[in-house]
């Protein structure tokens, strides 16, 4: 169950600049809300009041401490929530919908018929986030899902997507996951994310359509059906092969993607990376050094396979500093080894071997006088930052 955000989208018809003018006609409005006999409660009022000034002039920070402080008021907030929904800024009525979903059911229940017509807004954000509330609010007359069937057909990918998840919230709609699949391929990259994001929510059921997305040479947006692999985590283990097998990609989207999702997924993905260190090859083994290391200090097991390449493959070696440095203190058998990297000619090498001595936090003997003289007298900026940050962690550990 996703929480509602009060800047999840930013519409691609709201690029807003509005005059403080705006802001106090908010204010203005405020007040007019205030005499109509109808408040009953100051606070809420004014907290909502709040909510109206950012949106107008669409100061994200602002919109999002005022939702919060709305979602902890709960309740009393809903009647003046409610009444915003009527107003004439569609960033407003947008703003409004997303704070009622933070509040939930039943604290916002007398918000309910309000939030099915606005699937009918004119603002498509508006209705996208109407859709996503009745989601979270898990109920499902006849009503409310007849609404939500109407936005299936909108002309907006995004409504459409937020409305196939809402239905899949209600009813376990079965066609729900094949339409959220068939979004990741959206032109609008606001749309295909919207659907990774969901197809993540769904969790088991969509594992499999995701793999088989992510597997197809034809599909466009594959690197978003590893994403939603990744958000999944643990449960979508059956993911690994497709996701090791994605290393060798050209395309790096897919790459960064499917690297990122192994590490989302967990340690039950870290025998399969470390049997590619000792078989795979090439770019397989590349994906899996870095794969690793999104597992932090998780990894150290594959300390002894990472040495090995330290050693032995050239094109593997900057790959197995960094990460041997992600492992942190558990990687110490690899100072050594690491330190070596500090007389490397390429400053790269030579940075990254002082950043991981600085993560892992200890140098030998030997490495530690190297820091030093890098420290000193180091030409390049960031090989003299990373090398003088490295001796302070190594003596302040000690």
């Amino acid at each position: 169950m996703p929480e509602i955000k009060p800047d999840v989208r930013v519409g691609t018809h709201k690029v807003r600049q509005h005059s403080t003018k705006l802001a106090l006609c908010a204010c203005l409005a405020l007040s007019l809300h205030a005499g109509d006999g109808n408040l009953q409660d100051g606070e809420a009022d004014l907290a909502v009041g709040r909510l109206i000034i950012a949106a107008r002039i669409y100061d994200k920070e602002e919109m999002s401490a005022a939702s919060l402080a709305l979602s902890k008021m709960g309740e009393p907030a809903v009647p003046a929530l409610i009444r915003a929904m009527d107003d004439f800024d569609d960033n407003v009525r947008w703003q409004a919908v997303v704070a009622l979903g933070r509040i939930g059911y039943p604290g916002a229940k007398a918000a309910v018929a309000a939030i099915v017509k606005g699937l009918g807004d004119i603002d498509p954000d508006v209705r996208g986030a109407s859709a996503i509330c009745l989601g979270i609010f898990k109920q499902k007359s006849p009503q409310i899902l007849d609404a939500l069937r109407k936005n299936l057909e909108d002309e907006h990918g995004m409504v459409r997507a937020d409305a196939h998840w809402a239905l899949w919230e209600l009813t376990r709609a079965p066609g729900a996951v094949p339409a959220l699949i068939s979004l990741l391929n959206h032109k609008d990259w606001m749309v295909s994310h919207a659907a990774a994001r969901h197809l993540g929510e769904i969790g088991i059921p969509a594992v499999q359509p995701l793999i088989r997305h992510l597997s197809s040479d034809s599909s466009g947006g594959r690197h978003l059906a590893a994403e939603s692999l990744g958000q999944i985590g643990h449960d979508a283990s059956p993911g690994i092969p497709a996701l090791i097998a994605s290393l060798t990609e050209e395309n790096k989207l897919v790459v960064e993607a499917s690297i990122r999702s192994l590490g989302q997924i967990g340690d039950v993905a870290m025998n399969p990376l470390v049997k590619v260190l000792k078989s795979g090859t090439g770019d397989a083994r590349k994906g899996a050094i870095r794969a690793l290391g999104e597992f932090g200090e998780g990894a150290s097991r594959a300390v002894p396979e990472l040495v090995t390449l330290l050693k032995s493959e050239s094109e593997m070696q900057e790959h197995c500093i960094r990460t041997l440095g992600l492992i942190g203190p558990r990687a110490e058998a690899a100072v050594n080894d690491i330190g070596g990297f500090l007389n490397h000619p390429d400053p790269d090498f030579r940075g990254a071997a002082a950043q991981a001595l600085g993560l892992i936090g200890q140098a030998s003997s030997v490495t530690l006088p190297k820091l030093r003289e890098l420290a000193n007298s180091e030409r390049v900026d960031f090989v003299r930052a990373a090398a003088g940050h490295a001796i302070k962690v190594i003596l302040d550990s000690e």
